[in-house]
């Protein structure tokens, strides 16, 4: 949750502060209050955040936590593919304007490299407060694989 929170938050506002019609442009004031903004775009973050600081979770490993992340990353964006191609419609204004070829897709790569550093981020930060909690596995010789540590 924390490292697409932090991706969602990262993106809206640096995308809106350096042209807010390219993800948020004025007229949608008109029909979403500035403060929905917020409560959609900021505090997710620190919710997030909060979570992270406040609840100690037990996570899967680094590569397979961080496949999960790729995962919702690459279906996500499969959703927006899938949503332009049954309404004709983008989701966000800035893909109307990244019209060269492979624009979109070097964007999305993009996107998905800062996924994976808010990822390694979130784990760091997980790690530093919380210490680590991976399990103690240990070898079962006779069926030649490793297995948690009971006590």
């Amino acid at each position: 949750v924390c490292p697409a929170a932090l991706l969602v938050v990262a993106a809206f506002w640096g995308l809106f502060f350096y042209n807010r019609d390219l993800i948020w442009p004025a007229q949608m004031d008109e029909v979403i209050p500035q403060t929905y903004g917020h409560m959609m775009h900021t505090t997710l973050a620190i919710f997030a955040l909060l979570e992270l600081l406040i609840y100690d979770h037990q996570y899967l490993s680094f590569n397979k936590g961080l496949a999960v992340c790729m995962m919702y990353a690459v279906g996500y964006v499969t959703w927006l593919y899938y949503i332009r191609y049954a309404t004709g419609i983008w989701v966000y204004p800035l893909f109307y304007k990244l019209t060269k070829p492979w624009k979109k897709e070097i964007f999305i790569c993009g996107i998905m490299s800062f996924l994976l550093a808010f990822y390694c981020i979130q784990n760091g930060l997980h790690h530093a407060i919380h210490g680590s909690k991976q399990p103690d596995l240990v070898q079962d010789k006779a069926k030649n694989v490793k297995v948690r540590k009971t006590e």
